[in-house]
């Protein structure tokens, strides 16, 4: 049965959108913010489409059956109304970019800040200057081959596939909404080109016990930051911690050095995932915590020279120095063999 004007004018919006059913497939889309958007559902060369007609009240009911009526008389003629000139269609505001406003702030909340905001950035500077402002329910997929393809152009073949997985959350967020009908990220599948072949490292020989020992009795003289370098190195390789959790690491994050249970708690400040992170320490890991802990002044356990401040971000500069001085008293076969690497 068609909508009346009060059904269409006290509808209440819910936590999700929804449709109202008028009559031949033209429809009003009932956002969660309220505003109620015409809609009419239609095939074309036997794929269902979705034409947007505007919002309600400023079009009311008789409008947008008028809208639908042409619509209509145009699939009659074998014309697409999205396509046709003189087009039916009127802006309604659900561009891309507006769509994947709200995807990213649907999902915000429950991502990484830093990650979040890669996302999109990588939106601004690859998507949205080519379909950004494209009404999302006509954007083909030969369109987002084409921005595809631009990204391919520099090399970047990573960014080129997390562009159109972030393109296809985007659809499949609109599909949920009833913004678009297809996903046309769906249809590129072997249209990508490929990533190149890897080519992995040649592994090392097991030199591991010799360049610990040499790491060990590493310290240039009178230099004191090397030793608190190599000793950072040697707990990194007990405890397979990210160099920020090591160079970030406070005395009052250690417990029981001295007992039989020894244990480094990482706040959630400095875990990648926003998690606690707890590391049960080994007696050797335990022995360097406690050394440092009565030695090093100020609250980090591997400081600068200024005892207020962690390690630099150079760390990994320096932990590679140590490795390469330390490799260098091993034997000339070891040693050109790392150079293979």
């Amino acid at each position: 049965m068609p909508l009346t004007e009060t059904q269409t004018k006290n509808t209440k919006p819910r936590e999700r959108a929804y449709k109202l059913a008028d009559s031949e497939g033209l429809f009003p889309l009932v956002q969660p913010n309220g505003t109620k958007l015409w809609r009419m559902k239609y095939r074309f060369a036997g794929k269902e489409k979705l034409l947007s007609f505007g919002a309600y009240p400023a079009l009311g009911i008789a409008a947008a059956r008028d809208k639908r009526k042409a619509a209509k008389a145009l699939l009659g003629e074998g014309k697409d109304p999205m396509r046709a000139k003189g087009e039916v269609v009127s802006e309604s505001g659900d561009t891309f970019y507006m769509v994947a406003k709200r995807w990213h702030e649907n999902r915000q909340s429950a991502l990484n800040p830093a990650h979040a905001e890669r996302v999109w950035s990588r939106m601004e500077r690859d998507v949205f200057p080519s379909i950004g402002q494209r009404p999302i329910d006509e954007i083909t997929a030969p369109e987002v081959l084409e921005m595809i393809r631009r990204i391919e152009t520099r090399g970047a073949l990573d960014i080129s596939r997390r562009a159109k997985e972030g393109v296809g959350q985007v659809f499949q967020f609109a599909i949920a909404c009833g913004l678009a009908s297809s996903d046309p990220t769906a249809h590129l599948r072997g249209a990508l080109k490929p990533r190149p072949r890897v080519k992995h490292m040649s592994r090392l020989p097991l030199v591991l016990p010799a360049f610990l020992e040499k790491l060990r009795a590493y310290q240039e003289e009178g230099d004191r930051r090397s030793s608190i370098t190599r000793d950072a190195v040697l707990f990194a390789l007990m405890t397979w911690v990210r160099t920020k959790e090591l160079r970030l690491a406070v005395k009052s994050e250690f417990e029981d050095l001295d007992g039989t249970d020894p244990v480094w708690r990482i706040p959630a400040a400095h875990m990648k995932m926003g998690r606690e992170h707890i590391v049960p320490l080994s007696a050797q890991a335990a022995q360097i915590a406690r050394n440092m802990v009565s030695t090093a002044t100020g609250d980090y356990l591997f400081p600068r020279p200024h005892p207020h401040k962690p390690l630099s971000e150079k760390m990994r500069w320096q932990c590679h120095r140590t490795v390469e001085l330390s490799m260098s008293f091993l034997d000339p076969s070891i040693a050109e063999s790392r150079e293979n690497i």
